[in-house]
């Protein structure tokens, strides 16, 4: 990934800005030791980073998923829908109803609205 010349270089102000107030801080030994620790590991592990190996199961995972996806597009119909299963359209049925009710009760406030 390649980062933009003025945003490197306002990265690389911040960080010597933050660099030269730090180094006016000063630091006990316990401090110091523990931040050269953390350092050091930090260095360590770099050198020693192994790429990310996916676990066995994410082959598995993929078939499964292609499997899916092609029984659903296998159970399309001619034209070109999902089927709808009763409780579908019985759920579609309901949202539907609470809608136009919603909708009556708006358009109700609406006309006390300009009525009063």
């Amino acid at each position: 990934m390649t980062v933009p010349d003025d945003r490197q270089a306002s990265d690389d102000g911040f960080a010597q800005e933050v660099k030269r107030v730090l180094d006016g801080v000063p630091l006990d030994a316990e401090t110091a030791a523990r931040l050269a620790a953390v350092r050091r590991h930090a260095v360590e592990r770099a050198r020693t980073y192994v790429s990310y190996v996916p676990p066995r199961w994410v082959p598995v995972s993929a078939m499964a998923v292609t499997l899916v996806v092609l029984g659903t597009a296998l159970r399309v119909g001619d034209d070109h829908t999902l089927p709808v299963l009763e409780d579908d359209a019985l759920f579609a049925a309901a949202q539907e109803r609470e809608l136009l009710e919603e909708l009556e009760l708006l358009a109700y406030f609406d006309e006390l609205d300009h009525a009063g």
